[in-house]
């Protein structure tokens, strides 16, 4: 669960600059691409410049390199599903993670 108030917020945040795929429940064979701000364990923040309904069921989808092999990769794919909720002036979303989420070891070499 995300908190609207800093002091409130239960998970920690953390500052993570990323690109990332979001794919909407209602149209899943349409994916976009944005940016990620920052992300918990509860959530993230991300711009986009498509049009995003706040409660709207999302996907979303990172690929981040590490300096450091995890799984015996040197990327990992990280799948949240959530929903939309909240949209703010300058264009970045907050997407509310649902609990079952996926951490992908099978990228390319």
């Amino acid at each position: 669960m995300i908190f609207l108030g800093r002091e409130k917020r239960r998970d920690a945040r953390y500052s993570i600059k990323a690109p990332a795929s979001l794919t909407l429940e209602s149209s899943p064979s349409v994916a976009c691409l944005l940016f990620l701000h920052d992300i918990s364990s509860g959530g993230a923040l991300v711009s986009s410049t498509i049009s995003i309904l706040q409660n709207q069921k999302v996907t979303l989808r990172t690929k981040l390199p590490f300096q450091q092999k995890w799984f015996g990769r040197d990327a990992v794919e990280f799948i949240f599903r959530g929903e939309v909720i909240r949209k703010e002036e300058t264009g970045k979303i907050a997407i509310q993670f649902d609990d079952d989420y996926r951490i992908s070891t099978a990228l390319p070499d």
